[in-house]
């Protein structure tokens, strides 16, 4: 089965590669440790799927995030905070983001939260459905 991509963008190694084994089963895991740099893998257009850190030095994860979005309406993320707070959350629910998870983080939450990104983009034809390589 053809694995969909997913992209981490944290600057804490240690939470890169945390999500990283708990998706690589599902998914094909990239990995960015900056705003700039998760910018810079959108561009090949392989990405639909971010978990994004909203706490992070240089470009933070609100202004990752409207950039993403102008880059690309229909990439789905998801928000990692280290802190609830209603105003951070209201504003990047407001800038698009398909919803937030709290560090430290549930797996089963985070892990139902991107297949449930996934499935959205699935139903809206943005990526493929699984067993779809076998008809090519």
């Amino acid at each position: 089965m053809q694995k969909n991509n997913i992209m981490v963008t944290d600057d804490a190694r240690g939470i890169r590669e945390s999500i990283k084994v708990i998706f690589e089963d599902h998914f094909n895991v990239q990995e960015a440790s900056s705003g700039d740099e998760a910018l810079e893998k959108l561009k090949t257009g392989q990405i639909f799927l971010v978990i994004l850190d909203v706490l992070m030095p240089g470009m933070d994860g609100i202004e990752t995030l409207e950039k993403i979005k102008a880059m690309n309406a229909d990439v789905e993320v998801c928000m990692l905070t280290s802190v609830n707070d209603y105003q951070v959350i209201s504003r990047v629910k407001e800038l698009g983001a398909y919803d937030y998870v709290t560090k430290p983080f549930d797996v089963e939450r985070i892990r139902n939260t991107i297949l449930d990104m996934e499935s959205r983009l699935k139903s809206r034809g943005l990526i493929p459905p699984p067993g779809f390589e076998k008809l090519n």
